[in-house]
């Protein structure tokens, strides 16, 4: 093909690839499986961009014959010295393109697919362009091009930024990694949020409605973490109630309480001028718990990014942070004991998902009043939640 043809095509071809994404990226709300399927047009778009538009002739073995290479001249030129040997990168890619979701069943539940999954569909459309069935007909550039794409996918920011150079379109790889890396997040809550169900309905199950243990019992006895709940916990608790209170700061000091759900909390403790009635009250465990909290954001105890964080208005922020360091200063004041360092960067804004409603707990009676529903948890078919 004309060089200058190639480019235009190349040119095409990625971007076309890039908007894919973009729109994919903007439309959060598609079906998983509409999902799937735009992803594996990307896989097949950019697999076809990286062969710079030209499918391979087979040979007489039935091997692809003058594939075009991935990464670029320079990057053959200064191959990694951790490569590993041919058969060995034969096998485990071999291993990674036969990765299935054997237990997944789409028809019952709008259920995202694995990492794994995901990336053995992509790695599957390259070797589709390449003409290629298996991995045994690759030769030893292109097992070595797609270890080094597996690689990338796998590397932190940093180190996959590193990586992307090597490759003829840097943009499109780390656009590939981006979406796999996103799918994988959603299949992690979508795993999360079934652990919470099945261990608000065992809990359900096992408990008599109208026991009287308080609301931080029954968070507990919980199996599985639940963030959603813990979120509704913080959002609608009363401070003034003690039980209330106590349960809410439990909820915060989970390792897994979601960031914007730290943030609200300590934002609604400000807003309520919540330390100096602590400290006239004699709340010390509370103020402790409080500190912990605290020290524990500065630390990056807190890295749950799934649901987001608003402030009302433009200055809810500025004020929310003004009053907490006010009562921090007085709570050193009083006590004698040093300042806590107020919390950093904690009250801008961070986007994510809302909550998943957890209607089902009464926070007052502090307890569950009715059993969970699975759509509250996951997506489910239309038929199942009929």
């Amino acid at each position: 093909m004309v060089p200058a043809i190639q480019r235009v095509l190349w040119y095409g071809v990625a971007t076309t690839s890039a908007l894919l994404f973009l729109i994919l990226h903007q439309r959060a709300d598609l079906p998983v499986m509409m999902q799937v399927t735009i992803l594996s047009s990307i896989g097949v778009v950019t697999a076809l961009g990286l062969s710079a538009a030209k499918l391979p002739r087979l040979d007489r073995r039935g091997a692809a014959a003058a594939a075009p290479s991935l990464l670029t001249a320079r990057a053959y030129r200064h191959l990694p010295r951790d490569l590993p040997a041919p058969a060995t990168m034969r096998k485990e890619l071999g291993v990674l393109l036969r990765a299935a979701d054997g237990r997944r069943d789409p028809t019952a539940l709008h259920e995202p697919e694995t990492r794994a999954a995901v990336r053995s569909r992509v790695f599957g459309r390259i070797l589709h362009t390449w003409r290629a069935e298996t991995v045994e007909q690759l030769d030893d550039r292109q097992l070595q091009a797609l270890w080094q794409l597996r690689e990338l996918i796998a590397a932190d920011p940093c180190r996959a930024g590193e990586l992307a150079q090597r490759f003829r379109k840097p943009d499109v790889v780390l656009a590939i990694r981006d979406r796999v890396l996103e799918i994988d997040a959603r299949r992690q809550r979508f795993e999360r949020q079934r652990a919470a169900f099945r261990a608000t309905r065992m809990a359900w199950k096992q408990t008599a409605p109208g026991k009287g243990d308080t609301l931080v019992d029954a968070l507990r006895a919980l199996t599985a973490p639940d963030p959603d709940l813990w979120h509704k916990v913080i959002a609608e608790h009363d401070l003034a109630d003690p039980e209330q209170a106590r349960a809410a700061l439990w909820c915060a000091r989970q390792p897994g309480c979601e960031r914007a759900s730290v943030a609200l909390y300590l934002s609604r403790i400000a807003e309520a001028g919540r330390i100096p009635i602590a400290l006239r009250n004699g709340e010390t465990e509370w103020l402790g718990g409080l500190c912990s909290v605290i020290r524990g954001w500065n630390a990056g105890r807190y890295t749950g990014q799934a649901l987001g964080f608003v402030p009302k208005d433009a200055d809810e922020a500025s004020r929310a942070a003004s009053a907490l360091s006010s009562q921090l200063d007085t709570l050193a004041e009083q006590t004698g004991q040093p300042r806590w360092p107020d919390p950093t960067d904690i009250f801008a804004t961070s986007h994510g998902e809302a909550p998943r409603p957890r209607d089902n707990w009464d926070l007052r009676a502090g307890r569950m009043i009715a059993p969970p529903r699975l759509e509250h948890y996951i997506e489910i078919a239309p038929q199942q939640a009929a």
